[in-house]
């Protein structure tokens, strides 16, 4: 399973500030997540050779919502209740959560 590490997760958080901020960059990073992620100081060591990058956008009309990749091992039975019951890690006062 794909996680960001606590120093990616700080560089994630400022690169979502900068698109907030700035159009013209959040353009660029639509167009081409992966240089602009690199050039923003985030690094994916464990992402396999040729695995790529998308960037989605949510709006107000259309949310996204990602299936996670089936892990290659069974889950604890912890890991299964997080699954089954929809933890995200998303506070349930944020707009964004669902």
């Amino acid at each position: 399973m794909f996680a960001l590490s606590p120093e990616n997760q700080k560089k994630w958080a400022k690169v979502i500030a900068k698109a907030w901020s700035d159009p013209a960059f959040k353009a660029k990073l639509l167009k081409n997540p992966e240089a602009v992620l690199v050039e923003q100081g985030l690094t994916f060591p464990h992402l396999p050779r040729g695995t790529h990058i998308e960037m989605h956008e949510n709006t107000p009309a259309l949310i996204h919502l990602i299936l996670p990749l089936k892990p290659n091992q069974a889950l604890s039975e912890e890991e299964m209740r997080k699954v089954a019951g929809g933890d995200n890690g998303c506070a349930p006062s944020s707009d964004n959560c669902l």
